[in-house]
């Protein structure tokens, strides 16, 4: 059950959404304008009813947090439904008035309020209704007698079982540790989805109001802001590994209630005991000499006569049903201390920043970052509880099954899924399929949780194999596991050495990383009827696990499942077991695997039966499989080759002068087919158009008489249609060549080539290699296509100089920053199959790691390039730097054909990709300049897995409408629909989640945008508390310091500086920088230069017009290194930098003013509007210079007369500088002619003139 905390912030700001008469757009439909006055929902004020006791005290308040968390969450629904008023009476004869929607779940509210920290108590408790107790799946809309009157249901303290006990124990232990965010899970990252935001923020900016008015105060005293943070941070940034070591060290260290809670050595508790109900004994430390023996029992828990020597469990105390009650009557400070630790943890809840950095990440994968802080004098504290964690969901999953039942994942999954999948005329209003889509994401990840506890605990031995065969085929070893059925890639190498793979077990590892792609394909076809196998990849110290769900009749009976569809034999048996293949093909299963054909392009081919030589009619690749289960489903499975292989790039490694690429398994990109389809549509109606305007305008139209049915043109557009089996050898003595050659020459003639440019071209360029590996696969491109694109940036670069000039420095220098990152990405990528291939077979994996890294980042000169094979040293102890050089030079050319020529030398950027790639977490410190990591620095190894994470098509597409209206600037539309878009995801895949997160910067930015043009502070406070959350996000679901949490931060820095906070958003644009370095290292990626010119635009404005102008220089220099001293972007930056200097300096103002002016003469003559301005403001500068020059020829005049009161006077004014009074007025004034008031007033105004 997901926490409500998420869902309450994202409510509450809803609510504080303007509403849309405010826009000054167009209005929009009534159906979607509806959603921006209705999202909030009312909650009643919680009705209290008697006396309260003292333990009630503890409850106080909770009521409103639980129904404002509910209310919010009903708040979700679609704004159409009836809500319904629910009042809960507690046990303490207290009630809550709540508001719900008919379709909302009992269990769903219930959790709601057990949520919160002050419900502690009632941790074991059910609902009912008239007296009935209420199942948690039932829905309010099923209760008889409940109207719009609503109904009164009661909180009922539930009998205890043993799980229970411990559930309720861990709450207890909760709230103690809550200072601790750590993940203790074994295996898992340390720190896992953490936020940094809070520390960034500073503790004074936290509070919203504070600085607002700094501006204001800068322009009326005219005086310069104090600087709140040290500048030389944004000028030159550390390390990230030393912010976070300085700033997220963490306060280990809180009150403490008691001494010590744990497990009783009098346990397991004997069977004459259990017999009268004792459930666990516990031991409970509350002062010295202070030693409490606890029994829990069915009815709750009360102190026993036992001690540390003689077991006594007579009942020495009441029996309480919550045992923090319990622990209060015995002792005072206990009971103070609990209470404050729960109003503490209370009052965190109504923050909306602590509830999103708290809110647990339930539909996808936490962040692990590759630095954490790790102390190990204060970051492992005693804790006799932590064990106890197990079967509440805590430490070691492999312990649940004791208590647990086993989870059958298959049913669950498949379950989840059906009810998710809908027709958009079975839609409706949507609220029950998101909710149920929302419990297949919850499950499937913790489908995926449970497969890697599992993987880690085959390689830990703890989980044996099924049989128990000869060592040296190990890896043909099959586990069961919590019905995950898990086995080793490397058992298909049988397979794939028939098939003539250069490396047999690197296709094998391969093609178990591509049947998840082929799952994630086939469910976005989202085809009703036909179900895929649940499956995750983990890869964890060298090795890769396949974890999959089984399907009902699959494993060990003989009579069970039978493929019916695609090939039959298993093609992973022994080669003397497979001399012919057979091929099977059904009806009914034909039929909907062509549904999915229809919607990704898959041919219908014919495929020959190697036994019979009976050809059948498949849609998928021939290795595809389909099954009819137990239960009745068809299944799909063998995905793996779910797109046809890249046949053209196998061709091209096999003729180049490389060495031999090691497999076969190079698949196209799937997005590749759609954007060729797209290609195809484009160039169709494009031809049509073309054709019908030539036809209209031979009979004689007008051409503004011509029109076009767009839609009748698009019907008529062909659909790419591929032979999934093209290039393997099912599809020998097809010509499948054919079909493919537009598609390949799409990609090598087109789509590389074109990306090329449109990098050189664009504003950005990628700063590593996630962002990288992003924006290759969204445009088709596979990541072994890397040393192309290289080849291509080279024969750019090779004929720049023929391009037009303006823009020819400007290319050059993105692409070479372009060309740094993707060889720094080859780079690492080859490290990681070096410690891949080491991590298998060293025991000592933590010294291992570190020398490994440590002798990565020492390689100071490439090696020789050779095309034969490095001999690898046996053991890391063995490996040298220029060893390594070698290997991963050779690796290089293998893997990614291209000979790197420099070196990488940006050695924190090559330690964070190396460290996030190999899952390895290290202590956050400085680790420059030496760069050596030691044993003791590696705090963790981290499972990385590959799933296909759940992802709505409905919600999709609603934001997709959004971007429509963006798009053709229906301003109204886009943000009623944004709003409406961002309930439906926080529904389907809770608050925090990447897709989440993507409509909720696009919403805050659009509530941003609406600010600037009409200044309504609703809109823009909106913002703020949205893009707040963003930063949040980013940072817990893509790390501390990824690219998007970077990018997160300079938008939020431009909001906070548009409210007026302008040295909070500096603080947000250094810690930007701070991960630029991280990401790119101590080089100037281009990127930054923007940042650089806002922080020295926000200095100015700010007063601080020294540090602007060392911004403006950086950003200069920069310009005149990179492009070059003649080049207009460097005039403009002296041109930019001339006006800052001028307030210091107004000389060399005017010579940065002159270089200006004669770079854009000499470039583009005298006409051109840029030299004409820049000569216009030296002519400026220079009478600026000229009158200051009077005035201190005036004033030496006076001062040799004596006329100190003229001195004095001056030196009383507010402007403080000569510059402010008119030389006539000046000289009026020495002559006792006038005075010097309205003189300064006509002065300023002047002055702003000039």
């Amino acid at each position: 059950m997901t926490s409500k905390k998420s869902k309450a912030a994202a409510r509450s700001k809803q609510a504080a959404a303007p509403a849309a008469a405010a826009d000054p757009a167009p209005a929009t439909a009534p159906a979607l304008e509806a959603t921006l006055t209705t999202d909030s929902v009312p909650t009643s004020e919680p009705a209290t009813n008697g006396t309260a006791e003292p333990e009630q005290a503890a409850e106080n308040g909770a009521e409103n947090a639980a129904a404002a968390d509910s209310s919010a969450d009903q708040g979700e629904a679609e704004p159409q439904q009836q809500l319904l008023q629910v009042t809960i009476r507690l046990p303490t004869q207290r009630t809550i008035d709540m508001m719900v929607v008919p379709t909302e779940s009992v269990g769903f509210l219930q959790q709601s309020l057990l949520d919160q920290p002050r419900m502690v108590h009632y941790s074991c408790a059910h609902l009912t209704y008239r007296g009935k107790r209420l199942t948690e799946t039932a829905d309010f809309a099923s209760l008889e007698g409940i109207d719009q009157e609503g109904a009164e249901l009661e909180l009922v303290e539930s009998l205890y079982g043993e799980r229970d006990v411990r559930v309720h124990v861990m709450r207890i232990r909760d709230i103690m540790f809550a200072h601790s965010t750590r993940a203790h899970i074994t295996g898992e990252a340390v720190d896992a989805g953490v936020s940094a935001f809070k520390a960034v923020t500073g503790d004074r900016y936290l509070d919203p109001t504070f600085d607002r008015d700094i501006l204001t105060q800068v322009d009326k005293n005219g005086k310069k802001a104090e600087t709140v943070f040290d500048d030389e941070g944004a000028l030159t940034p550390g390390e990230f590994g030393a912010f976070l070591a300085s700033t997220m060290a963490k306060q280990r260290k809180c009150i403490k209630a008691m001494q010590s809670l744990g497990i009783s050595g009098w346990n397991p508790v004997p069977a004459w005991r259990r017999l009268r109900g004792d459930i666990m004994y516990l031991n409970a430390v509350t002062g010295p000499n202070e030693s409490l023996h606890i029994t829990a029992t069915r009815n709750g828990f009360y102190i026993n006569k036992s001690t540390d020597t003689t077991f006594d469990p007579t009942r020495k105390s009441n029996v309480s049903h919550s045992l923090a009650k319990l622990l209060s009557q015995q002792s005072p400070h206990f009971a103070k201390t609990f209470a404050k630790m729960i109003e503490q943890q209370q009052q965190l809840m109504t923050s909306p920043l602590t509830s999103a950095e708290k809110v647990p990440i339930l539909t996808t994968m936490p962040a692990a970052n590759w630095l954490v802080h790790m102390d190990g004098t204060t970051d492992h504290l005693y804790d006799s509880l932590r064990g106890l964690g197990a079967v509440a969901g805590g430490e070691n999953i492999l312990e649940t099954s004791a208590l647990d039942s086993m989870h059958d994942w298959n049913e669950e999954l498949q379950v989840y899924r059906m009810q998710s999948q809908v027709n958009d005329e079975e839609a409706g209003d949507g609220s029950n399929l998101h909710m149920r889509a929302r419990q297949y994401a919850m499950a499937f990840t913790q489908f995926v949780h449970a497969a890697t506890q599992g993987a880690l605990g085959i390689l830990d031995g703890s989980i044996l194999p099924l049989v128990i065969g000869d060592n040296d085929k190990k890896d043909d070893a099959l586990f069961m596991w919590n019905n995950i059925f898990f086995s080793f890639p490397e058992s298909s190498v049988a397979r794939f050495a028939k098939e003539g793979h250069q490396d047999p077990r690197a296709a094998s590892r391969v093609h178990a990383g591509k049947d998840v792609a082929g799952i994630r394909l086939v469910e976005s076809a989202n085809v009703k009827g036909l179900h895929t196998m649940p499956t995750a990849v983990i890869d964890i110290k060298g090795r890769r696990i396949v974890a999959q769900c089984l399907i009902p009749g699959i494993l060990g009976n003989p009579e069970g499942a039978k493929i019916v569809y695609g090939s039959q034999d298993d093609p992973e048996l022994p080669l003397d077991q497979v001399d012919q293949r057979t091929v099977k093909s059904d009806a009914a299963f034909h039929e909907l695997v062509g549904k999915i054909a229809a919607k990704l392009g898959w041919k219908e081919h014919m495929v020959k039966d190697e036994k019979t030589g009976e050809e059948h009619s498949l849609w998928g690749s021939a290795d595809m499989k389909g099954i009819v289960g137990h239960d009745g489903r068809k299944y799909l499975f063998e995905l793996s080759r779910a797109v046809p292989v890249d046949t053209e790039f196998i061709k091209q490694a096999a003729e180049d002068e490389l060495p031999p690429y090691p497999h076969g398994v190079a698949l196209v990109r799937p997005e590749l087919l759609t954007m060729f389809q797209d290609h195809l549509a484009q160039k169709h109606i494009s031809d049509l158009f073309s054709a019908e305007c030539d036809r209209k305008l031979a009979e004689g139209a007008k051409p503004e008489e011509i029109k076009f049915d767009l839609n009748e043109a698009m019907k008529t557009v062909p659909q790419v249609s591929v032979n999934v089996d093209h290039g393997t050898s099912w599809a020998a003595g097809a010509d499948t060549e054919t079909e493919m050659r537009p598609v390949f020459d799409y990609l090598y003639k087109s789509v590389i080539p074109e990306y090329v440019d449109e990098t050189a071209k664009m504003s950005s360029v990628p700063i590593n290699g996630t962002i990288l590996t992003q924006m290759l696969h969204a445009r088709g491109i596979a990541m072994r296509h890397m040393g192309l694109i290289v080849k291509a940036i080279d024969d750019k670069l090779a004929t720049q100089g023929t391009d037009a000039e303006p823009i020819a420095a400007q290319h050059r220098v993105r692409l070479s920053v372009f060309k740094t990152v993707l060889e720094l990405e080859m780079w690492v990528r080859a490290f990681k199959h070096v410690v891949r291939h080491y991590l298998k077979t060293d025991e000592d994996t933590t010294t291992a790691v570190a020398a490994l890294l440590t002798t990565f980042l020492a390689i100071d000169a490439l090696a020789p390039a050779t095309n034969d094979r490095v001999e690898w040293p046996a053991t890391v102890k063995d490996l040298t730097s220029a060893t390594l050089a070698a290997i991963l030079g050779y690796e290089v050319r293998t893997r990614f054909r291209h000979t790197i020529s420099v070196l990488p030398a940006a050695k924190e950027a090559l330690l964070r990709e190396a460290a996030l790639k190999t899952g390895v977490q290290l202590v956050a410190r400085a680790y420059g300049p030496s760069f050596a990591v030691e044993e003791r620095d590696i705090v963790q190894l981290v499972p990385l897995v590959k799933a296909a994470f759940y992802k709505d098509t409905l919600c999709q597409q609603h934001y997709d409408l959004a971007q429509t209206f963006l798009q053709q600037n229906k301003i109204a539309n886009a943000l009623a629909t944004l709003e409406q878009s961002l309930s439906m995801f926080e529904q389907t895949y809770t608050q925090m989640h990447p897709e989440t997160l993507l409509v909720q910067g696009t919403l805050a930015e659009l509530y941003h945008n609406i600010f600037m043009e009409n200044k309504d502070e609703t809109y823009l406070q909106r913002a703020l508390e949205l893009q707040r959350v963003v930063a949040i996000g980013y940072e817990r679901l893509s790390g501390l310091d990824s690219h998007d949490a970077s990018t997160a931060y300079v938008t939020l820095a431009a909001m906070e500086f548009t409210a007026g906070r302008a040295r909070l958003a500096l603080k947000y644009l250094k810690h930007a920088q701070l991960i630029n370095r991280s990401l790119f290292g101590t080089a100037v990626h281009p990127d930054a230069i923007q940042q650089w010119s806002t922080i020295a635009r926000i200095q100015a404005r700010l007063g601080r017009f020294d540090q602007s102008v060392r911004f403006w220089t950086l950003v200069k220099d920069y310009h005149e290194t990179e492009f070059g001293p003649n080049e207009s972007i460097t005039a403009s930056a002296y041109h930019q930098l001339s006006h800052y200097v001028f307030n210091l300096d107004p000389a060399k103002g005017l010579a940065y003013e002159e270089t200006a002016h004669k770079i854009w003469q000499a470039k583009f003559g005298d006409e051109d509007p840029r030299t004409i301005d820049a000569a216009k403001y030296a002519a400026d500068m220079k009478r600026h210079i000229a009158e200051q020059a009077q005035i201190a020829q005036i004033l030496a005049v006076a001062r040799a007369q004596g006329d100190l009161k003229v001195m004095d006077e001056i030196d009383r004014t507010e402007a403080g500088t000569k510059g402010d009074f008119p030389i006539e007025d000046l000289v009026a004034y020495i002559n006792g002619e006038k005075a010097l008031g309205k003189g300064k007033k006509r002065g300023k105004k002047a002055a702003g003139k000039r």
